[in-house]
């Protein structure tokens, strides 16, 4: 293989590597956000 054509391979894993990271962490902090509010929720019925 040459070079290039791993250069090229990299940089394509590199790109779908991202946007999986980027879908993942986007709903991780959905769904910490979610959390969060329904802890507030939790916090002002308790108070």
């Amino acid at each position: 293989m040459s070079v290039d054509g791993k250069d090229d391979w990299g940089k394509q894993n590199t790109i779908r590597g991202k946007a999986i990271y980027d879908r993942h962490h986007w709903a991780g902090m959905s769904l910490h956000n979610a959390w969060i509010n329904t802890s507030e929720v939790r916090d002002i019925r308790l108070k």
